[in-house]
Order: structure tokens, then sequence, then C-alpha cells
């Protein structure tokens, strides 16, 4: 199975209000991935280039490290969440990931474990594309398991964000992660 909906269910609305009130309080945020969690408690984005740099390197030590709270999060319901979450799966780094009518998608890709889904505001026209198959993560605040090992994408095509709460599970044995360089023609 390529997403799977799971039991958990979180209060989509409260954790929107955190991320909105984040976002109004810090200004120099990456509007489209923040972290809820990060290597130091202080860092709310890496950079695209620096975080691909450390896999191709093969440094998947940075995605499983990547378990600190951030200091706006700290006491907070997404700190309850996260640590809810961490009782069920074995997770480490933690992000508010956007899709919007600037920012419409990723690459098609495979990361090198399975991500877990909270949709907090999503569309009918916003989707997860895992091995060319369509799926829909539209019940708000249910936890859903993504396999995104397999080749996959998210899309919005619609005319409203789409905003998921998105939890790495760990990698489990670092020496033999199978991550896919991405080629271009």
């Amino acid at each position: 199975m390529t997403v799977t909906l799971l039991p958990l269910k979180f209060d989509a609305e409260e954790l929107l209000s955190i991320y909105d009130s984040m976002h109004n309080s810090l200004d120099s945020m990456d509007s489209y991935q923040t972290y809820v969690t990060s290597l130091d408690g202080n860092t709310y984005t890496y950079s695209l280039e620096y975080v691909k740099k450390q896999v191709e390197n093969r440094n998947f030590h940075m995605l499983n490290d990547c378990v600190v709270m951030n200091k706006f999060f700290k006491d907070s319901y997404i700190e309850e969440v996260y640590n809810t979450v961490k009782k069920c799966y074995n997770i480490s780094r933690c992000r508010f990931m956007v899709l919007d009518r600037m920012k419409r998608g990723y690459s098609y890709h495979k990361d090198a474990s399975k991500r877990l889904h909270v949709p907090l505001v999503t569309n009918e026209d916003a989707i997860v594309l895992v091995e060319d198959n369509i799926h829909r993560l539209d019940e708000l605040g249910r936890l859903y398991l993504v396999d995104t090992t397999k080749k996959h994408t998210a899309i919005n095509l619609g005319w409203t964000t789409r905003i998921h709460l998105v939890f790495d599970l760990k990698l489990e044995n670092l020496d033999n992660v199978q991550h896919s360089k991405r080629t271009t023609r």
C-alpha cells in the first residue's frame, strides 16, 4: 500500500492556528517548508541545497538527528502532537509543507524514508502521486502513511493553499540506505 490512513487524528484547526501565529511572528521564514524540529532547536528552515548535499554525501544522520523541538513550538499543541506520533512511530524531522498558487508541486522523486502526513488545509485538486497513482489526503487532522521511498510527488492544482504537517520516519540502517539521484536528459 502506498498511502494508508492511520487511526490517529489531531485538531487541524489548532495546528493551523499555531502555523499562522508562527508565520506572523517570524519574518525570515521559508513559507513553503518550515521546520518544527531541527538539529539545534533554533533553525526553522534549511536550504534545499544544504539538505540535497547532505543526502548526496550520504549524511543521513542529519535527517535522523533533526529531532530538537524549535523554540517557537515548545510547550504548544504541536509539541504534544509530535510526542504522540513519536510514541507510535519512530519519527525524526517534522515540517510544515505548503503548496499554493506560486509553488504548485515538487519534482517526481524518491525519498530515503517514508513520511507521515497530517493534512491541515487541502482542496479537491491537491493530490499525491505515487508511482503514477493519484491519492487524495483529504481528511483534515488525520494521520496518513505515505511510502515516499517510491517515486512520488505532491501537486496542488487548486486555487487554495494546501498545508500539511509532515514527519519523516527515521532511517533504521544508515549504511544500507538507497536514495535515487534524479537524472536529467
